[in-house]
């Protein structure tokens, strides 16, 4: 609720001529872009609605096709849709999986074998494939290299699980790519999930080279670029570097703050790392970083796994999430956000497991995938909607360990945001339709001390019009307020001393950067109610 307005220093008055207003698409306040622009985005579930997103890929394929009349023979087809993917229970998707393969895309979709086992009657979706005439084998290794070109659902066996999210959509005008830690289900679409569309070439075509060689059995080759702004490492490695030994390295040279939110964590060790995950993190600790860890509960307490002890014992804020939405759904990021100054993440499909990454001792079984973002590719952008994130499942899940010791949500934030570094966000305001009486002035009043803290911290941010815009008004400038941060906020006007509170509830934002928006600045609009 909005605090009691007591007074207010006196207001700038401003003219009927202001600057000209500049139109979202044009200003430093960010452009709004398609889909087809930014090298990545990043979705989180279940806030951000994913699957519309995913739908619009599938069907961006099935149009391209029905552009060209020629006819391809099985297997030469430019026109395909390959997902390379744990589990695949979605309706939505199946259903346009199936409708893009009756319009002449070449779709195939490799799944982790176990997932097709009948005795599991809660995964239908091969039954589905299959009964729209989808070619079907329950074992890639009893196909030959021609049909597994060939075959429709294949699915893949092996010592560990085929744990990979990947989703490539290909035309040949080129190719995007879906990944992260969402699978396409159901129950995903609840989860806390991470869900990347990425076009980035250099990235699309490393998971086009990954779901090719988990087909044909060619090992996973991995590649560093040091001037690259993000890198994909595979697991197992064939060669080239790991991703449990670059993901240990980054934690280790972290000085600033270490945010992770992973849903089955263990204490990882790799070749060439004298120290594992919990003695590094604990290292990190005593030389005064803040560490801090949401996990899923059902993970960190089965198997009689105690890393989450263990991290407590040497002073990490250990956060364990119980995702009840339903009986199966769960907090299932797997995501580091390090820094302040300046934000990498560490994200995608890999758990932070011997099984997922390796240990010193043996290579990871499981097939999986992890995102390596530096913060240049895209002004910090990424990294600014990772930390925005990390807050909000914070503040969803972190009462449920302060019977564990665990400092509460507003306490805990309330040292991390203390930090005179913590990273902050341009935001614009516009206020649409404000109409006002002659000689009124509007401004906006929140509940940050840079929105005026309700008029006790100053007189808010003023706004401005001119004849060719009016009843439209903004800010002269942008305001910084803390990424992650929910501010509450009204427009009031004022004339003379008198003031007009806009009508109704206060409203409120969230802070991060917006969703396939360039730059970094979050424009809020509202209108004078």
């Amino acid at each position: 609720m909005r605090t009691p307005f007591l007074a207010l220093p006196a207001l700038v008055l401003l003219g009927a001529c202001g600057p000209t207003f500049v139109a979202p698409d044009e200003g430093s306040e960010g452009r709004r872009t398609g889909d087809d622009v930014l090298p990545i985005e990043v979705l989180f579930s279940p806030h951000d609605d994913t699957l519309a997103h995913e739908l619009e890929q599938i069907r961006a394929v099935v149009d391209a096709r029905a552009s060209d009349a020629a006819t391809y023979v099985d297997g030469a087809n430019p026109f395909r849709i390959r997902y390379g993917v744990y589990n695949l229970r979605n309706a939505a998707i199946v259903d346009a999986l199936i409708d893009a393969e009756a319009h002449g895309v070449d779709v195939q979709v490799l799944m982790e074998d176990d997932q097709l086992d009948p005795a599991r009657d809660w995964n239908w979706a091969d039954e589905a494939l299959i009964d729209a005439g989808f070619s079907f084998a329950p074992d890639h290794r009893e196909l030959s290299p021609e049909e597994r070109l060939t075959t429709d659902l294949i699915g893949i066996g092996g010592s560990g699980l085929m744990h990979l999210k990947t989703r490539l959509y290909e035309t040949p005008a080129g190719a995007t790519l879906i990944t992260g830690s969402q699978n396409p289900g159901d129950n995903a679409m609840l989860n806390d999930e991470s869900w990347h569309l990425v076009r980035d070439p250099a990235l699309v075509d490393a998971y086009i080279g990954a779901y090719d060689a988990v087909l044909f059995e060619t090992g996973l080759h991995n590649a560093w670029h040091d001037e690259a702004a993000w890198n994909v490492l595979f697991s197992p490695e064939a060669s080239g570097p790991a991703a449990g030994d670059q993901l240990l390295r980054w934690l280790a040279e972290e000085d600033e703050q270490i945010l992770l939110m992973v849903y089955s964590v263990r204490d990882l060790t790799a070749p060439g790392h004298a120290s594992s995950l919990v003695e590094i993190l604990g290292d990190r600790v005593a030389a005064g970083v803040p560490v801090v860890l949401i996990t899923d509960r059902k993970q960190s307490d089965a198997w009689g796994d105690t890393t989450e002890d263990q991290l407590r014992d040497v002073g990490v804020h250990v956060y364990e999430a119980t995702n009840a939405t339903t009986e199966f759904t769960a907090m299932h990021h797997k995501t580091a956000v390090l820094g302040r100054t300046s934000l990498r993440v560490v994200t995608d499909a890999a758990n932070w497991s011997t099984s997922g990454l390796g240990s010193t001792t043996r290579s990871a079984s499981n097939v999986e995938s992890s995102l390596f973002l530096e913060p240049w590719g895209d002004d910090g952008r990424l990294g600014a909607r990772y930390l925005a994130a990390f807050v909000r499942t914070l503040e969803r899940y972190a009462h449920q360990s302060e019977a564990d010791g665990e400092p509460s949500y507003d306490e805990l934030m309330g040292e991390l945001m203390a930090h005179a570094d913590w990273p902050t966000l341009d935001v614009a305001f516009v206020a649409d339709e404000a109409h006002t009486s002659w000689g009124e002035t509007i401004r906006v009043l929140g509940d940050h001390d840079a929105l005026g803290a309700w008029g006790m911290a100053s007189s808010g941010v003023p706004l401005t019009t001119d004849a060719g815009s009016y009843p439209m008004w903004w800010a002269d400038g942008t305001v910084a307020l803390p990424i992650g941060a929910t501010v509450r906020y009204k427009l009031v006007a004022e004339q003379a001393g008198h003031w007009r509170w806009e009508s109704g509830a206060d409203l409120e934002a969230f802070v991060q950067p917006a969703a396939f928006t360039e730059g970094t600045v979050l424009e809020l609009r509202s209108s004078f109610r």
